[in-house]
């Protein structure tokens, strides 16, 4: 076991330098996105974390890999409401300083995926969107998201769609992102992994 010191002084450090770690993913919060087995290249630091950010932070349970759904300011310090796609709930606020970093590749069951590119910044954006919207649907503290389920639940039935049709719809998102994503680190085109 590393003392907290030392693991927060050589978490710093990385921070500073922007140093890049890969990890392997456990769980399946981030599904679609992120499946159990994926690898992780996480960059370290804070500097740059948005709102569509895959980030790594700490829990009571260990490190966690979710979606930054909104910046807030509380207190005159930056925090973050973070959420799993597949979660009912939010996360709670994350405050800036517990963040270890943000994930900007992963190589697993989708393929290559550069969270850095374009494609996927807007992709991560739309995920966000629905996540924050979903948490609020689950509060069902505001008479807006109360409405707004309600006018859900009289859309008709052929509007819906299967889990069939969610994952060619997926598959096709990852196929566009590879066409327009840029060569992989090692110079090798992204072929990626997901089949049509």
């Amino acid at each position: 076991m590393i003392p907290e010191a030392h693991f927060q002084s050589v978490l710093e450090i990385w921070s500073e330098l922007q140093e890049r770690t890969v990890a392997r993913l456990m769980g399946n919060s981030m599904a679609p996105l992120l499946r159990d087995g994926d690898r992780l290249t996480i960059e370290h630091g804070t500097t740059d974390i948005r709102v569509g950010d895959v980030v790594i932070f700490r829990t009571a349970r260990g490190l966690c890999a979710h979606l930054v759904v909104r910046a807030v300011i509380r207190d005159g310090q930056e925090h973050f409401l973070v959420k799993g796609n597949q979660c009912d709930v939010f996360d709670g606020l994350v405050r800036k300083d517990a963040i270890l970093g943000k994930v900007v590749e992963v190589t697993g069951s989708n393929g290559h995926i550069c969270l850095d590119a374009l494609a996927w910044r807007i992709v991560c954006q739309v995920l966000a969107t629905r996540s924050y919207a979903a948490g609020r649907c689950h509060a069902a503290d505001s008479v807006f998201w109360r409405m707004v389920k309600s006018v859900a639940a009289c859309r008709p039935s052929f509007l819906r769609l299967d889990p069939a049709a969610k994952a060619y719809l997926w598959r096709r998102i990852c196929a566009i992102s590879r066409a327009f994503s840029p060569a992989r680190p090692d110079g090798r085109a992204n072929t990626g992994g997901v089949g049509a």
